[in-house]
C-alpha cells in the first residue's frame, strides 16, 4: 500500500508510438494503479509529493485526451488525475 509514503511515482500506461491495439490490455491491467486524490489521501500524509516522468495524460483538454477518454472511460486523466496537481 501507499499508507506513509512521502513520495508517490508513477509512469504512462503507454508509450509514444507503441501499438495503438495494445492500449486496451495495458490500461486494463493498470487501471487499478492510477494516482488520484484518493490514493494520495490513503498515505496519511499531509505533505506527501507526487513525481511523474513526463510526458503525462492527466486530462482530457487535448485532441489526444478526449479521444482516450471517450474510447476508455478515462475522464479527468489515465494514469493520473488532473486533480492530483491541485494544491492543498
Amino acid at each position: 500500500g501507499v499508507e506513509g509514503a512521502d513520495f508517490i511515482y508513477t509512469d504512462v500506461w503507454v508509450s509514444m508510438g507503441e501499438a495503438k491495439e495494445k492500449w486496451a490490455e495495458r490500461i486494463a491491467l493498470l487501471r487499478d494503479y492510477q494516482v488520484n486524490s484518493k490514493m494520495m489521501q490513503l498515505t496519511g500524509n499531509p505533505e506527501v509529493k507526487f513525481l511523474h516522468c513526463l510526458p503525462a495524460f492527466h486530462d482530457d483538454q487535448t485532441t489526444l485526451g478526449k479521444k482516450m477518454a471517450e474510447e476508455f472511460g478515462l475522464y479527468g486523466g489515465m494514469e493520473v488525475t488532473d486533480e492530483v496537481f491541485e494544491s492543498a
